[in-house]
């Protein structure tokens, strides 16, 4: 593949409409360092699910997705119980990310208690969640998993940083990466408007929350990344610590390039 062929898709080209959620789009596209590219319609990121229509499911079903990946709590999920795409799709796992060992928040949007800073709940994240990550990565390299969605609440934090990873680990750089990671930033205001009407408990929280907090910029993913490489070496370090095998990197390096 020439490299100069190679034209990153925008947010807005690889952007989902749909009708029950508001931060869905294809994580393909995007030019890696060696020329390759990630591939379209294998693996998405999104927010809540739960409140997918109709057409919705019927759009997904018909993308062929075969796999949904939940990192919610358990508390989130009982929160927010409808599965709508359990009736199309083949595979539903919940693979929770943790802040803290053996954590489940309470399923009100609350931050975690002595969270400064996005960076420090990433931070967090990553420290507490390596089973999780090396299941995530191992679910990826099975070939029967793909086409798959991970998601969270809102699709920002713990997606951002599962596709962080994923993204990192394929070859894309750091600023491509954090550009998909800031197109969030345009979905916020949806996004709080959805949770919100969903459950109107949730404007309380989220009203009392650092605006810093409910924000997607590119330098909270770079900082983070930065911090991975500076700890474990770099991100395939930070990977292998998690026990994410060779094998499997190599595989999903395979499946997710054209």
């Amino acid at each position: 593949m020439e490299t100069k062929l190679c034209r990153t898709a925008t947010a807005q080209d690889r952007s989902i409409r749909l009708e029950g959620a508001v931060n869905f789009r294809d994580l393909g596209g995007l030019p890696t360092s060696d020329g390759h590219v990630t591939t379209r319609g294998i693996l998405f990121r999104g927010d809540n699910p739960s409140y997918l229509t109709g057409r919705d499911t019927d759009l997904l079903e018909r993308a062929g997705l075969r796999t949904v990946i939940d990192l919610r709590s358990a508390a989130e999920r009982a929160r927010d119980s409808a599965r709508p795409l359990a009736s199309c799709v083949p595979l539903m796992l919940h693979v929770a990310m943790s802040y803290a060992p053996d954590s489940d928040d309470s399923g009100t949007y609350a931050v975690p208690e002595g969270v400064s800073s996005l960076e420090d709940l990433y931070v967090k994240y990553l420290r507490h969640s390596g089973d999780a990550v090396a299941r995530i990565f191992s679910v990826l390299a099975d070939p029967k998993t793909l086409p798959a969605l991970i998601h969270c609440t809102a699709g920002k934090d713990r997606t951002g940083l599962v596709a962080a990873l994923v993204l990192s680990s394929v070859g894309v750089e750091d600023q491509l990466i954090a550009d998909d990671y800031e197109a969030t930033s345009v979905n916020v205001a949806s996004l709080l408007a959805l949770l919100e009407s969903a459950n109107p408990l949730a404007g309380d929280h989220l009203s009392h929350l650092d605006p810093e907090l409910l924000s997607a910029e590119r330098k909270t993913i770079l900082s983070t990344l930065r911090w991975l490489r500076s700890t474990y070496g770099s991100v395939e370090g930070y990977l292998r610590f998690c026990g994410v095998a060779d094998d499997d990197l190599a595989v999903i390096r395979h499946r997710l390039l054209s």
